[in-house]
């Protein structure tokens, strides 16, 4: 006769796992739900939560690495204390300081430059230093300064000095590393920092965008002398014309009386009565035409050398 053997199995009750059924399913850092899980192996669907590995995810990461899959590694943060530890789920920074009367303090605290818990941020923009708690100064074309330190990598923008370019230019002073000086600005007034426009307008003389133009010039910013010596040129010009035109009046009227004289028959004569007409006459025609031409010559003579 043969003896059968009654094998026994045992199922785990829902929500435990392994043998004997040791292990509340609850108990493991899965992702998503934790109550439901293999009864034999306790393995995680879904993974393990950052910090932890296995397939049951009850194990933490390995000495010196953090997060997701274990794969962050603590060197690589930037701790203000080279001992900090490292927590396993976040990497934090933390540093167990002695204090007397407490017995201890939890000290967490990144390097300056950068912020988080586990001090891999740089700061954000705009801000730098020691738990980026300073903010950047007028730096060039608007440039981000250092995360550390807060200096403008090219320098300051204009109207603006100073290790961190936090300081605008002092009183009549404005520009590139406040290197110019306002000085053609009514009664003496300062003028705009950064571009040096005079706030309240230019002094006695001066015009233009930023009082740079004298008033007296002419031809879109002519200097006087050059000005008078156009005008003086004008002048001539116009002299030399009337005259050429009187020449040539004159040498008409000479010839009509010649050929007048000559011809075998003569109708008149030319008296001293006609002589005075045609001087007249003259007169009248070359003061007419300076009149006409008398427009475009304006002859500067106040502060011209020529």
């Amino acid at each position: 006769m043969m003896d059968f053997c009654e094998v026994e199995v045992n199922e785990c009750e829902h929500g435990r796992y392994g043998h004997n059924c040791p292990t509340d399913c609850r108990l493991r850092e899965c992702k998503g739900d934790s109550s439901r899980c293999d009864q034999g192996t306790g393995e995680c669907i879904e993974g393990c939560r950052g910090g932890y590995r296995g397939p049951d995810c009850m194990r933490p990461c390995e000495e010196g690495h953090y997060g997701a899959n274990c794969s962050r590694k603590c060197d690589d943060r930037h701790c203000k204390h080279p001992d900090a530890s490292c927590n396993h789920v976040t990497g934090e920074c933390v540093h167990n300081c002695r204090n007397p009367g407490t017995g201890g303090v939890k000290n967490q605290a990144c390097r300056p430059g950068w912020q988080g818990l586990d001090c891999v941020a740089d700061c954000s923009s705009g801000t730098f230093g020691d738990k980026c708690s300073g903010s950047c100064g007028a730096c060039l074309d608007s440039e981000l300064c250092h995360r550390v330190n807060g200096t403008c990598p090219r320098g300051c923008s204009d109207g603006w000095s100073g290790h961190l370019c936090k300081q605008k230019c002092i009183w009549m002073t404005y520009g590139a590393n406040c290197s110019e000086t306002c000085d053609a600005c009514l009664d003496n007034d300062t003028c705009h920092h950064g571009n040096g426009r005079c706030l309240r307008g230019c002094k006695e003389g001066l015009t233009g965008e930023f009082c740079t133009l004298n008033q007296k010039s002419d031809g879109g910013g002519l200097s006087p002398v050059v000005s008078g010596i156009l005008d003086a040129v004008t002048m001539l010009v116009a002299v030399a014309a009337i005259g050429g035109v009187w020449c040539l009046w004159r040498r008409h009227i000479i010839r009509e009386q010649s050929m007048n004289s000559a011809g075998p028959i003569v109708t008149t004569s030319v008296t001293s009565n006609d002589s005075e007409n045609n001087y007249i006459s003259l007169h009248r025609t070359q003061t007419e035409l300076y009149e006409i031409i008398r427009p475009t010559v304006q002859y500067n003579s106040e502060g011209v050398d020529i």
